[in-house]
């Protein structure tokens, strides 16, 4: 991510690495976060590509890696 961030200088990535502002809590991902918008939205569709070499595609949907499910440590 931070070389995309350099090499596309892109607001949107600052955003969603909460770096667009040196106080996190000033951040525009955490004041969304606190808004009470957030509510009206029933679902959320995350999607991803195998072909995409930017993040790997269970990072994208969210989801564990096949290490993690496997990983017998508590953590």
């Amino acid at each position: 991510m931070w070389f995309m961030q350099k090499w596309k200088r892109s607001g949107s990535l600052l955003q969603l690495a909460m770096k667009d502002s040196s106080d996190v809590r000033k951040s525009f991902m955490f004041r969304l976060s606190q808004r009470s918008n957030l509510q009206y939205f029933k679902h959320i569709l995350l999607c991803g590509s195998a072909q995409d070499r930017y993040v790997p595609l269970h990072s994208a949907r969210i989801e564990l890696c096949k290490a993690a499910v496997r990983d017998p440590t508590d953590q």
